[in-house]
């Protein structure tokens, strides 16, 4: 067994969602692909269940990343465009 963690789903049909699609579309000059993803983060579960609020995952690697891997990496554009779709995000959020 490799994890006990719950999963979770994220409708991609609300608020966070959207405004986190319209920020990253904004930081990367591109329409966001949303995609159901599997991944090991289980403190995920917890902020959901806790703060009532939908969890927002952006992925931001390359399938030719290599993650986790000794000769991992990450594309340089994709940490720039992953710093400003964030900003542009969090300015949704407070509108």
């Amino acid at each position: 067994m490799l994890s006990t963690a719950p999963p979770v789903h994220v409708d991609s049909d609300n608020f966070f969602v959207r405004a986190a699609a319209q920020g990253y579309e904004k930081g990367f000059g591109k329409k966001v692909m949303l995609a159901r993803e599997g991944a090991s983060i289980p403190v995920v579960a917890t902020f959901q269940e806790v703060l009532k609020v939908p969890v927002v995952l952006m992925g931001l690697g390359l399938s030719t990343d290599r993650i986790h891997s000794p000769n991992e990496s990450f594309c340089l554009d994709n940490f720039y465009g992953g710093i400003i779709g964030a900003a542009h995000t969090y300015q949704l959020f407070a509108q």
